[in-house]
């Protein structure tokens, strides 16, 4: 399960107010390429201009929070700014 959360505040911690996708990838052969996974959301109209962070975790077989550990899975945070 893919999941992935914007800090809009800033605060460096992702509240799960923060949450913006969930994911599943679907069953697949074994040895086959994994298929594209897509979302969309939407920044919230009060929230304004700042360089934060975006967390994007992913976890087999069932979601994480922000902040867990885990055994199999991986966790990526990117730079993001978010302007007017």
């Amino acid at each position: 399960m893919f999941q992935a959360w914007i800090d809009y505040d800033g605060n460096n911690n992702f509240e799960e107010d923060e949450l913006i996708f969930t994911g599943v990838y679907p069953a697949q052969a074994a040895l086959s390429s994994p298929p594209t996974l897509t979302g969309t959301f939407s920044i919230p109209n009060n929230i304004r201009p700042i360089s934060t962070r975006m967390r994007i975790t992913m976890q087999r077989g069932s979601a994480v929070s922000s902040c867990a550990i885990f055994d199999f899975g991986e966790v990526e945070d990117y730079g993001i700014e978010i302007v007017p």
